[in-house]
């Protein structure tokens, strides 16, 4: 997470990606041990689907394990690279009330509708 904030990682690889997700979608981040909170998001900027081999050519760089990162896609043909900007952070927002309002964080990823962020930034005494 530390090198998203600091825009060091702008890359975040995924084996699998919803197809409900655009450019310009803002992605809240979830993160487990030991915070398990959500603090920051990001505009997705571009989703790329390509070759796996692609990937690694293109976004080695980006990872944190670059000698490792064909190994993440193992088995796949094709994977997923999504591109990150405008990296915010902001109050943590702990597991506990992502709970109070039924959000449950999944082992993937899990969009927020509009409603979600009201209830989450605009709790109700």
């Amino acid at each position: 997470m530390e090198k998203i904030v600091a825009g060091t990682k702008t890359i975040e690889f995924r084996r699998r990606f919803t197809k409900k997700a655009h450019a310009g979608d803002t992605l809240w981040i979830y993160t487990t041990v030991p915070h398990k909170h959500i603090a920051t998001k990001a505009r997705i900027k571009a989703i790329y689907l390509t070759s796996v081999d692609e990937i690694v050519e293109k976004f080695r760089h980006n990872s944190s394990h670059p000698d490792t990162l064909a190994q993440y896609y193992h088995g796949l043909e094709h994977g997923y690279a999504i591109e990150l900007e405008n990296v915010e952070t902001f109050t943590p927002i702990p597991l506990t009330t992502l709970r109070k309002y039924n959000i449950t964080p999944p082992q993937g990823l899990r969009f927020l509708d509009d409603s979600d962020i009201k209830r989450l930034f605009l709790p109700v005494a």
